[in-house]
């Protein structure tokens, strides 16, 4: 019980005792719905080759569908079932989300924890879901040790022999992703396809875990309530599924994010500064968090000395290894969502969607969007906020727009005491889930009239695309 004005203990009436056992429940019956919604598109999944866990180009076999295929033989091979099943299952994860957003602290602790670990665990034995980006992360890396091929110079078709090439999509592209993350591949990359994937997964599931314990301690050091943050984040439908069941690496970056985040609360910023540099060298969507965080801290020359220190260790590792050449963003970022803002606001300004000039305006928007996020964080001495703004800032201007990205914010979002920031990133989820699900796109087009697959604009980007997957 709280202290009033007087010191005296408020007693709380009963009508706030009745809200507050029923916001518990309601909280925590949904983080229970969560964990049965996940468990049952991993069975779904691992049932049979379906696109919801697509092989690509590969064989659909027991060590790629994992422990749990077969306990669903009456499962209907429908394809369009399986979608619209998958579909209304996202939009459930996302109310029960919502309902445990809502609940905050009333749900307990133990509830929490419990829920996140068995999401954790489900979709770790889950058949990687319908994406192909872990078979990617293993391409690149095995073009290094399998042909002494630069994965920033050659491209992946030269490994078209290989039992990996089959999996993987992206054959036409140079690695986008950081030097830091492919030598932390490496090692895995050389083992056998079957136990590398595992590997990996392990690797992600952990990964996974350490974020959330970064979180949990950076919330508590904030007086934040730790077990409302690590649910905000990890029982969140995007993360669940796109995070954890695609097994995209976004959880890695942003685990190095925050322990950088929770060194500077430490007040141990060189370290904090190299661990954000770290994050960048993982991958170049975090350079525009780390400068933000690293001037909001209490001592922030400190912390920029430890970015600049950790980014000059951090490139001579790279330059050893790999020789002067970077990931190759530059073809990636002329990759377009038909969706992402950059591309609805081109057609919307008579470019028929994100074409080279849109783009271009897109990245210096950008560019000064992070730069007041960090103008922000240099005057308030604070990171919090002005980092989950600079997360979506990130999300409005990129036009590769993919729905896991949002995970660059919603850390800062469970942290930060600002209710416009956590009503913005609670709105960009809805938009991202509907996105998902079709939904949206069938508003643009059927009611607003926007055909934006139609213009000459999207035709050039797609054509693009299909180049860089070709082979």
């Amino acid at each position: 019980m709280a202290a009033d004005a007087t010191g005296r203990l408020a007693v709380p009436s009963p009508i706030a005792e009745t809200a507050f056992f029923a916001r518990r429940t309601l909280g925590e019956l949904a983080a229970l719905a969560q964990v049965a919604l996940a468990a049952g598109i991993v069975l779904v999944c691992a049932e049979r080759h379906s696109y919801l866990a697509s092989v690509h180009r590969g064989a659909w076999t027991g060590w790629f569908a994992g422990p749990l295929a077969g306990l669903l033989p009456g499962l209907t091979r429908s394809q369009s079932t399986l979608g619209r099943g998958f579909h209304d299952a996202e939009i459930a994860m996302l109310v029960a989300w919502l309902v445990i957003v809502l609940s905050g602290r009333a749900v307990r602790t133990g509830v929490v924890l419990g829920c996140v670990a068995a999401v954790n665990v489900l979709f770790f034995l889950c058949p990687a879901l319908a994406l192909t980006d872990l078979f990617n992360y293993l391409t690149y890396s095995r073009m290094e040790l399998v042909q002494h091929l630069n994965p920033y110079v050659q491209l992946p078709i030269a490994l078209r022999h290989d039992p990996v090439f089959l999996y993987s999509n992206w054959h036409h592209l140079r690695s986008p992703y950081g030097p830091l993350f492919t030598i932390l591949v490496m090692p895995i990359a050389r083992l056998p396809l079957p136990v590398a994937y595992w590997v990996y997964k392990a690797v992600a599931l952990l990964a996974s875990l350490g974020m959330l314990a970064a979180l949990w301690e950076c919330a508590r050091r904030l007086d934040r309530p730790p077990a409302a943050a690590v649910a905000f984040v990890g029982l969140n439908p995007i993360v669940m599924i796109y995070v954890l069941g695609a097994r995209h690496y976004d959880a890695l970056m942003m685990g190095c994010v925050l322990a950088g985040c929770l060194l500077l609360l430490l007040r141990q910023e060189l370290a904090g500064g190299a661990a954000l540099v770290a994050a960048v060298a993982l991958k170049a969507s975090a350079g525009l968090l780390a400068p933000v965080i690293a001037l909001g801290a209490a001592r922030r020359g400190r912390a920029v000395a430890g970015l600049a220190g950790g980014g000059v260790a951090l490139a001579a590792l790279t330059l050893l290894v790999f020789g002067p050449h970077l990931p190759d963003v530059a073809d990636q970022s002329k990759l377009v969502n038909i969706l992402s803002v950059p591309n609805v606001a081109g057609y919307m300004a008579g470019h028929g969607g994100a074409d080279a000039t849109v783009r271009h305006a897109a990245v210096l928007a950008g560019l000064a969007g992070g730069a007041i996020c960090a103008a922000v964080a240099w005057r308030t001495r604070r990171w919090v906020s002005p980092a989950g703004w600079a997360g979506l800032v990130s999300l409005a201007t990129v036009s590769w727009l993919c729905a896991w990205y949002v995970i660059w914010a919603l850390p800062f979002a469970a942290l930060s005491r600002s209710r416009t920031l956590r009503a913005a990133t609670l709105a960009v989820v809805v938009v991202l889930v509907f996105i998902r699900t079709g939904d949206v796109y069938n508003v643009v087009t059927r009611d607003l009239g926007l055909h934006l697959s139609s213009t000459a604009t999207w035709r050039a980007n797609h054509a693009f695309e299909h180049r860089l997957i070709r082979g």
